[in-house]
C-alpha cells in the first residue's frame, strides 16, 4: 500500500474527512512528502506516522485533529518542515521531540494548545529559520544562553 509513494501533494486543499488510518502508514514506505493540510480530518495522528522516517515535509495543518501528538513523531528525523497549526489538540508542554529532528527548518504549531515552557533545545538547532507557535498558552522565560544559533 503506496510503499513507493513520494508525494502525496494531491491531498491537500480538498474535503478530505474522518480519521487518518492508522494502516495508511509504514516502515517500507519511502514518502518524503506528507500534504494532508486543509482538510476537514479529525481524531488523531496516528502513531504509525513515526514508521515513515524518510519523510521530510509533514503537512497536518487546518484540519480538525485533535487528542494528542503521538511521541513517535520523533522518529521523523530527517523531517525539514513540519507544521501542525490550526488543530484541536489536548492541552500539553511544548514536545520535546522539537530538539530530536535532525535537519529542521521549518517548525509551526500556531493555535495548537500547547502551554507551559519552551525547551531550551529548540533553540540550539543551528538550521531553524522559521517557528511559529502563536496563539497558544506558552509561558516562562526564554533559555538561549547556551549555544544559541548563529
Amino acid at each position: 500500500m503506496l510503499t513507493k509513494a513520494k508525494h502525496l501533494y494531491s491531498l491537500r486543499d480538498n474535503q478530505l474527512s474522518g480519521d487518518i488510518p492508522p494502516r495508511l502508514f509504514n516502515s517500507n514506505m519511502t514518502l518524503i512528502h506528507l500534504l494532508l493540510d486543509n482538510n476537514k480530518l479529525r481524531g488523531t495522528i496516528p502513531s504509525t506516522l513515526g514508521l515513515v522516517t524518510s519523510l521530510q515535509v509533514v503537512r497536518l495543518d487546518r484540519n480538525s485533529l485533535s487528542g494528542n501528538v503521538p511521541p513517535s513523531i520523533k522518529n521523523l528525523v530527517n523531517t525539514s518542515g513540519i507544521d501542525l497549526s490550526n488543530n484541536t489538540f489536548d492541552p500539553s508542554p511544548a514536545p520535546s521531540w522539537f530538539s530530536t529532528l535532525l535537519d529542521p527548518t521549518t517548525i509551526e504549531m500556531h493555535n495548537t494548545n500547547l502551554k507551559g515552557e519552551l525547551p531550551s533545545a529548540l533553540f540550539r538547532i543551528p538550521q531553524l529559520q522559521t517557528v511559529d507557535l502563536s496563539y497558544n498558552r506558552i509561558n516562562g522565560s526564554l533559555d538561549i544562553t547556551s549555544n544559541p544559533s548563529t
